[in-house]
């Protein structure tokens, strides 16, 4: 019967600064969730997806119409994707959204000033 001790660290060179870091060399006992990690989408891959432009989704930002961006970096943003697939299911328009669409068999009612009938035109 021996004790069991947890690994032993392994120290190893940051390159960024020369300092000594510890990495443990077994994966850890606290349980990890089991949640899949979505894919980050850029802001080119949103606009496309979207089929906006740059201007429109810094305005959808801004008024709160889209979720808004990860920092990614300094300069970078993204959305990660179940985010924006969540928010595209949520702008589904609803039966009565739909009803409200005008048919192609109603016919269509002209506002504004009525126009000249070629009898008007011969007086």
């Amino acid at each position: 019967m021996h004790k069991e001790y947890p690994p032993a660290p392994v120290k190893r060179l940051n390159f960024a600064n020369g300092q000594p870091i510890e990495f443990v060399t077994q994966a850890p006992s606290i349980p990890i969730s089991c949640t899949p990690i979505s894919r980050v989408l850029r802001r080119t891959e949103v606009m496309m997806l979207l089929g906006i432009k740059s201007s429109t989704l810094g305005d959808w930002v801004a008024k709160g119409h889209l979720p808004p961006p990860i920092q990614l970096g300094p300069r970078n943003v993204g959305w990660r994707e179940d985010v924006i697939a969540a928010w595209l299911e949520s702008r589904l328009p609803t039966k009565a959204v739909q009803q409200t669409i005008p048919q192609a068999d109603t016919p269509s009612v002209r506002r504004g000033r009525p126009r000249k009938s070629a009898a008007n035109l011969a007086q």
